[in-house]
C-alpha cells in the first residue's frame, strides 16, 4: 500500500480490520456488506489519479466489483491529487458529485494543545479486545 498517501491510509485502517479491503493492480475494493447505501463504506480506492480514459474503466470497475451487491444504487471512487479536468467534467456530465478533500497532519512534537480537556481519557490499543472494541464501535457508527 505504499503508493496511497498516509492521509488515505487513516480512512482505510477500519477496513484493515474487518478484512473488507481487497487490493487489485489498480486500485483497492472497499467494503461495508451490512450497510450498502453507505458511500463512503462500499468504493473504489484508485492508486493513480484520474487520467484520460478512466470514466468507462472505473464505471466498469465499479460494477465488476459490486454487481453482486443488493441494494447499491451509487458509485464512489476516490483516488489521491487532482486528476485530469476533462475525465472529471465527464463524471459530472454524467451526475456524479465532485468533491475535494484537503488533508492536514501534523508531527506529534509539533501540536501543542492551548485548553485540554480534562474528561478525555487516551490509551494505548493493545489486546484483541481493544481491537474488537474499535471494529465495532466504528460498524455501529456507519
Amino acid at each position: 500500500m505504499s503508493e496511497i498517501a498516509i492521509g488515505l491510509k487513516t480512512d482505510l485502517m477500519f477496513f484493515d480490520f474487518s478484512k473488507n479491503k481487497i487490493e487489485k493492480d489498480d486500485y483497492f475494493v472497499l467494503k461495508t456488506p451490512h450497510n450498502p447505501e453507505f458511500f463512503w463504506g462500499n468504493y473504489l480506492l484508485f492508486k493513480k489519479p484520474l487520467n484520460k480514459g478512466d470514466f468507462e474503466k472505473w464505471t466498469d470497475s465499479f460494477q465488476k466489483e459490486f454487481a453482486h451487491v443488493k441494494d447499491i444504487y451509487h458509485m464512489t471512487f476516490s483516488w489521491e491529487e487532482k486528476g485530469n479536468e476533462v475525465e472529471i467534467e465527464k463524471f459530472k456530465d454524467a451526475d456524479f458529485d465532485y468533491n475535494e478533500k484537503i488533508v492536514l497532519m501534523a508531527n506529534k512534537e509539533d501540536i501543542h494543545c492551548k485548553y485540554l480537556n480534562p474528561e478525555i481519557v487516551c490509551k494505548r490499543i493493545v489486546t484483541d479486545e481493544d481491537w474488537e472494541n474499535i471494529i465495532e464501535f466504528q460498524e455501529k457508527n456507519e
